[in-house]
């Protein structure tokens, strides 16, 4: 099932992607989450495959191609892809193989719901450490202000009091003269 092992498994499965593809809007999944989901996918398939005992099925269906890819002669992929859908459409297996590709797909939706709960999660954490920071750096310049702040009112309540101390000397002089 790995993408290169065989030829014409990776033949099957694009043909078989491209029929979920073509069913329409409501299988809008089928394109989701890039290369990760499509190893998802074909992970998902190999094992739905196997525990639905489709894996004779799948096959025969992987032979068909290999006696249809000896009968292509064009080597464009298109083509290529057209004339096996033409030689696996009427092969009974395709359904049930094509039906466990398409359930297989849902692993999409799940991997890009997966991926985007991380990153939500992330920029949470993310938002919530410069939030912590910010906060920080406010309550040290707070406190820096009101430490700042006292020390006028000491410096403001010595010089009073020097003040009034020396307005008392001067009125004691003043007393004694």
């Amino acid at each position: 099932m790995h993408q290169g092992k065989n030829e014409f498994v990776d033949r099957l499965i694009d043909v078989l992607q491209d029929i979920l593809i073509r069913k329409g809007a409501k299988f809008a999944y089928a394109r989701l989450g890039g290369a990760d989901a499509a190893r998802i996918h074909r992970a998902a398939f190999a094992v739905m495959i196997k525990f639905a005992s489709l894996s004779n099925e799948f096959e025969t269906l992987v032979d068909e191609v290999d006696m249809a890819m000896s009968e292509v002669e064009s080597e464009d992929p298109h083509e290529i892809k057209l004339h096996l859908k033409d030689a696996l459409r009427d092969n009974p297996s395709l359904k049930g193989v094509a039906l466990e590709w398409e359930n297989a797909g849902q692993m999409r939706m799940w991997l890009t719901e997966k991926k985007k709960n991380l990153g939500d999660k992330f920029d949470k954490q993310e938002k919530s450490a410069f939030l912590k920071k910010k906060r920080d750096e406010l309550e040290k310049k707070k406190a820096e202000e009101q430490k700042k702040k006292e020390e006028e009112e000491k410096a403001a309540e010595e010089a009073e009091a020097a003040a009034e101390k020396k307005e008392g000397d001067a009125s004691k002089d003043d007393k004694n003269k």
